[in-house]
């Protein structure tokens, strides 16, 4: 008898969690080089932040996640303003990252605040 064929990807099914793990040694490696070169390496942690927290929602981790994400806007909004060209986009990508988290908590109306706010930077 031919064993049926799952369609799903099981050597994957395991490893959300994996993905998480990997960000989060690559968040905890940006905050110890911004702690002592902030200009060179905050916009490198507020991105790895970003990666966080969408592996963490990804594995389930979504109170994790919006943490996270809530920190990269707020590196995001200090960076944007002494260098708005340079980093309203990824200012603009993290409140959109931040309200996809929100409205996963059950956080709408700041979700919808979130995702305004990015279509104005995207806009301008």
């Amino acid at each position: 008898m031919v064993e049926p064929v799952s369609l799903t990807h099981e050597p994957e099914a395991g490893r959300r969690e994996e993905g998480p793990a990997a960000i989060e040694e690559a968040v905890q490696l940006y905050r110890r080089l911004a702690a002592t070169n902030p200009d060179a390496y905050e916009p490198d942690l507020a991105s790895s932040l970003r990666n966080w927290a969408i592996g963490l929602a990804e594995a389930g981790h979504r109170e994790e996640g919006l943490a996270a994400v809530e920190e990269a806007v707020q590196l995001c909004r200090r960076l944007a303003v002494t260098n708005p060209d340079a980093y309203e986009l990824d200012l603009a990508m993290s409140l959109y990252t931040l309200s996809l988290r929100l409205d996963e908590v059950g956080r709408r109306d700041e979700a919808i605040a979130a995702s305004e706010e990015a279509d104005k930077l995207m806009q301008s």
